[in-house]
């Protein structure tokens, strides 16, 4: 699942809390029509493909009791202000020796077909350090009430970051790495706010501990043409 493909899909969710209402539902297009607001509001949790409009946000507000901004991540898209804020991709472009595991774009792994992104090295404390400080300030000026981490874990990066990662770092545990930097962020984030991690079961010992929630996504169903199918 990515946020791009602008698909609507309610989502399985494992938490340690019983969710009262319907669960978890994802819903990546930036504007709702009535009825799907309607369709929507009847969640508890509702995860956006990013930060919407403030006005969308107080209609929403109304009926959903959680709201959730998708962010990948592992990587970006280079002047994409849909993947990252244009000013955040300038910071870090401006650190990439130490921040980023590639100077040049890189396709594969869990980057969309046909599309090449810069990946984050988690192995860099200062990358960590300020990537949770970004993202807090994103949640408090939002007033959203969480995030959604889309595909963690070196099971989603590209050979080739993969390599040059194992280069840098020899020895070094690149999940680990990745749950040092959520338990980061959960100390930045302070009370209330809201993890919400995608595969983060592959490696529970390491993301779980610092997740509310967890999604498992579906193998055996697919979308198209506007329609969900089952696989053969």
């Amino acid at each position: 699942m990515r946020r791009r493909s602008f698909l609507a899909l309610a989502g399985t969710m494992a938490s340690a809390a019983t969710i009262a209402r319907r669960g978890a539902a994802f819903h990546y297009e930036a504007i709702f029509s009535p009825a799907l607001r309607a369709w929507y509001t009847g969640f508890e949790v509702l995860v956006t493909g990013a930060v919407l409009s403030s006005y969308e946000t107080q209609v929403l507000r109304k009926g959903v009791a959680r709201l959730i901004a998708y962010e990948w991540i592992s990587a970006f898209y280079p002047d994409d202000p849909v993947s990252a804020p244009l000013d955040w991709q300038r910071t870090v472009r401006g650190n990439a020796a130490d921040w980023l595991l590639n100077s040049r774009p890189e396709g594969g792994g869990a980057a969309e077909p046909g599309k090449a992104a810069l990946w984050y090295d988690f192995a860099s404390s200062n990358m960590a350090e300020r990537r949770a400080e970004q993202l807090s300030s994103k949640l408090q000026t939002s007033g959203y009430d969480g995030l959604f981490f889309d595909t963690l874990g070196w099971e989603q990066l590209p050979p080739a970051v993969q390599r040059e990662f194992k280069r840098r770092h020899p020895g070094a545990d690149y999940n680990r790495l990745q749950g040092d930097f959520l338990g980061r962020l959960r100390r930045a984030l302070g009370p209330g706010k809201l993890l919400f991690l995608n595969q983060g079961y592959r490696h529970a010992d390491i993301y779980l501990p610092h997740a509310d929630y967890d999604l498992s996504e579906s193998y055996f169903t697919s979308y198209s043409n506007g329609q969900t199918a089952f696989r053969p």
